[in-house]
């Protein structure tokens, strides 16, 4: 490289020359790189420094990376002394120049070269601001010609470099913002709850530039974080990890609602060090946030280990916040929408189960009757000419058949909709639906009713009169028994309903862990209708012991009734038993 610094004796004409080439080659810089070595490597020409290295920004940026050990640490020594926002480096002022002896010493708002020992550190200073420092080795001697072009030169690259530093952050802010938008327009693009787990965690790894990003669902029964989709090289060791919320970073997250910055896991005393014992993964640093829906948390988003071994920032976090909220509320559609997509699927179960119980009920009760009353009007028929004193006996069977007909038919129009509930409450309609099964079935069924004489809300004796009907439809069907107690009660603010058989039990057990192979759904219903009501069901069978179904109803809404309801007894004497 050539120098022209040589003493004083550096003409203006010069420096002016070399100032001009370098105003002419800035332009062309279009990185902070680029723009330190265009300073540097014209710094050195005037000065004749033989080594020469630049600092900006925080971390500091190091150009050239292969400067020598000891000119970067002392160059980082003084850049940490300034704290990157001084107005000048530490050391002596430039002397002034021969023959402004007495001159005033430059002002804050100004850039200040400065010697110490053999070497020269040279400000990058915008009005107020430090942007950046360069270092000189065994610049040679030099007067204020040289000095003011020094000047000249770290006043336009530290504007440019502000200019440059400027611009990235904003095309890096542009480019975030630009992510983001993709990311949530990714998340709105399906509902299928495992695609979305993984999309967010990939998203969110490339996003923070990390190693490994884990999301980890909040199981509120348990109090448990569940390790959903990690990523990263240990991702399949973790798949359903449970982690208690009393341990680890995470856990401490999800208690406390609050996001956490660790750039240094092994010195803080949250950090859990189990997971990487049963992945292998080893954790460095972390960045940790909640997801948050309607201000309840649902589960934490997080980032490990940011990669060319970089700190987590600010910026970070505030990005890593705001993909958690678009995650959270992904996840909520997401979850509500495979809620919603269950309970219809379920929902078409149950019709198909209901549909093959009335078929059932009609080959085995209506239709059969229908058959005989057809062969018996085939007997009249033929009575009529052959033996004509037995048509009075064939009609009163005849009739018998009709009537049971009639009243099999009727109770399976008020199975289908009990309009009595509608009209008279629970009460009438439990009431009525047994004196119904008395006239049909062989059963003895024995009602005792204390109480109850008011109105519930509409849904809650809807449920209630379900799982009445479903109880004793598994009794007729299923339980063999010979008599069957239904008691309706008050106790307080609830009304207690108890439905006892006599028939041949079963292992409760056994049976719910059974249910997805069997293809019936009735116990479920009973206990889904039960929550619906706001109540609690009790089941207890024993094996040759029977049955007892026990439902208790808040009394919420409770309607007092000024008369008691007419009995439904009342209402269809015939065939009473």
């Amino acid at each position: 490289m050539t120098s022209f610094a040589t003493g004083e004796f550096v003409t203006s004409a010069l420096c002016e020359a070399q100032l001009a080439v370098f105003l002419r080659a800035l332009p062309a810089c279009e990185t902070v790189e680029d723009t330190l070595r265009l300073t540097l490597k014209h710094a050195e020409v005037l000065t004749g420094a033989r080594a020469s290295v630049a600092l900006v920004g925080n971390p500091p940026l190091t150009v050239p990376a292969n400067a020598p050990a000891d000119l970067i640490a002392d160059a980082q020594r003084a850049w940490l002394a300034v704290g990157g926002e001084s107005d000048g480096p530490p050391g002596p002022l430039l002397p002034p120049a021969p023959g402004a002896a007495g001159a005033a010493a430059p002002t804050a708002a100004r850039v200040r070269p400065t010697t110490a020992g053999d070497q020269l550190y040279l400000p990058l200073q915008t009005v107020g601001k430090l942007d950046g420092l360069l270092v000189l080795r065994g610049a040679a001697p030099f007067g204020p010609d040289v000095a003011g072009a020094l000047r000249a030169i770290a006043e336009a690259a530290g504007r440019l470099v502000q200019l440059q530093g400027n611009l990235r952050h904003d095309q890096l802010r542009l480019a975030e913002l630009g992510m983001l938008y993709e990311v949530a327009t990714a998340m709105s693009s399906t509902l299928d709850l495992p695609e979305l787990l993984k999309l967010i965690v990939e998203r969110t790894q490339t996003a923070l530039r990390s190693e490994a990003c884990t999301l980890m669902l909040l199981d509120e029964s348990t109090e448990e974080l569940v390790f959903e989709i990690p990523t990263g090289e240990a991702g399949s060791a973790l798949q359903q990890l449970r982690v208690p919320l009393s341990q680890g970073i995470c856990g401490w997250v999800a208690r406390n609602a609050q996001p956490a910055i660790v750039n240094d896991l092994q010195a803080d005393p949250r950090f859990d060090t189990h997971v990487d014992q049963s992945s292998g993964f080893q954790t460095r640093t972390a960045l940790c946030v909640p997801l948050l829906v309607r201000g309840r948390v649902s589960g934490v988003l997080e980032v490990l280990n940011k990669l060319d071994e970089a700190s987590y920032t600010e910026d970070d976090l505030g990005l890593l916040t705001t993909l958690a909220g678009q995650a959270a509320v992904a996840l909520e559609n997401a979850q509500l929408f495979t809620s919603v997509q269950a309970e219809h699927e379920r929902f078409l179960a149950v019709e198909d189960q209901v549909r093959k119980e009335l078929a059932r009920d009609l080959h085995d009760g209506p239709a059969q009757r229908l058959a005989a009353i057809c062969m018996e009007v085939d007997i009249l028929r033929r009575l009529l000419t052959s033996d004509p004193s037995r048509l009075p006996a064939e009609l009163d069977s005849l009739e018998a058949l009709a009537r049971k007909a009639n009243r099999e038919v009727r109770t399976l129009q008020f199975q289908l909709r009990p309009v009595m509930l509608e009209t008279r409450g629970l009460r009438a309609a439990i009431e009525y639906y047994i004196n119904q099964l008395r006239e049909t079935e062989a059963i003895v069924f024995t009602l005792d009713v204390q109480g109850c004489k008011g109105r519930l809300p509409a849904n809650v004796e809807q449920a209630a009169f379900g799982i009445v009907q479903e109880a004793l439809g598994n009794i007729r069907k299923h339980a063999g028994a010979r008599q069957t107690t239904i008691q309706m009660r008050e106790a307080g603010d609830r009304w207690v309903i108890t439905i006892m058989d006599d028939g041949r039990g079963f292992d409760v057990a056994a049976t719910l862990r059974s249910y997805e192979t069997r293809g019936s759904l009735g116990l479920l219903n009973m206990r889904e209708r039960g929550q619906q009501a706001g109540g609690t069901l009790d089941l207890a069978s024993v094996p040759g012991q029977g049955t007892t179904v026990t439902l208790a109803i808040p009394t919420r809404g409770y309607i007092p009734s000024e008369e008691p309801p007419t009995s439904a007894f009342e209402l269809s004497p015939a065939g009473r038993q």
